[in-house]
């Protein structure tokens, strides 16, 4: 009888994670994706859950069939990747925000803040964090600045290399590195001050454009949400809020 009590209890629980809508997404994008959630489900009442790591280990894990309904992706290339091999559907493939790159400071025990740039050029730094290029599109950014500001990443001393954009951004908080390059809508959710940062001018790197994809047999409540996404004027405030723009908005 207890056993027949598991069973039944196992398969209930087998349903209900079933019935679930998870989405996977980039850990860059992972606390803007929280916001837009909530609200998606002030405003209908549906759950999601949101799985976040890097683009290229998200991405990864949809080709194997883990279970996800769609792919919020840091990049357009892993979105592309995902619907070439038949895992996603290229017509619901879509661009929703533009990120952009900054080289965050830390604060000096005086509590004072070294402009980064000059941080930067002059290797007046203790260790930089820069995020693994392959993969995170903003360490392929990143990467791309060392390039014109060094001629060669290779050039640059005292780097540490994080796994993702979010992981660099620890190394930040925990002060285990003084100067890392992360992305504007972390520190803008984290109210960090503008005299800390430097705005990465957008030509010296490629454009960080964030795609979503609906993946094979998604839920419609995925559909829905993927849709608020890109049409609803309150999920584009909260976008634009966290410090991204809109395929549409004019370039500042």
């Amino acid at each position: 009888m207890k056993r027949m009590i598991a069973v039944l209890m196992l398969a209930m629980l087998s349903t209900l994670a079933h019935g679930q809508t998870r989405i996977a997404v980039a850990s860059s994008f992972e606390s803007t994706a929280e916001e837009l959630a909530e609200a998606f489900f002030e405003r209908t009442d549906e759950r999601i859950v949101l799985v976040a790591g890097s683009s290229t280990n998200m991405a990864r894990q949809v080709r194997q069939g883990t279970g996800f309904d769609a792919f919020i992706s840091g990049d357009m290339e892993h979105a592309r990747q995902v619907a070439e091999d038949g895992a996603g559907d290229p017509e619901s493939l879509f661009v929703f925000s533009i990120g952009r790159l900054v080289l965050l400071a830390d604060e000096n025990p005086e509590g004072d803040v070294s402009d980064p740039e000059t941080m930067l050029r002059e290797e007046s730094y203790r260790a930089l964090a820069v995020p693994d290029d392959r993969e995170s599109a903003y360490g392929r950014a990143a990467e791309q600045v060392l390039d014109k500001l060094f001629r060669s990443r290779f050039a640059v001393r005292d780097t540490v290399e994080a796994t993702s954009a979010g992981q660099a951004f620890s190394f930040m908080r925990s002060g285990s590195v003084d100067l890392g390059f992360v992305p504007l809508s972390l520190v803008t959710q984290e109210g960090v001050d503008e005299s800390r940062y430097w705005l990465i001018p957008q030509d010296m790197h490629d454009e960080l454009r964030h795609a979503a994809i609906m993946l094979e047999d998604g839920s419609e409540t995925a559909q829905r949400f993927l849709d608020f996404i890109r049409d609803d004027e309150a999920a584009h405030e909260i976008i634009r809020n966290a410090g991204y723009t809109l395929p549409d908005d004019d370039e500042s």
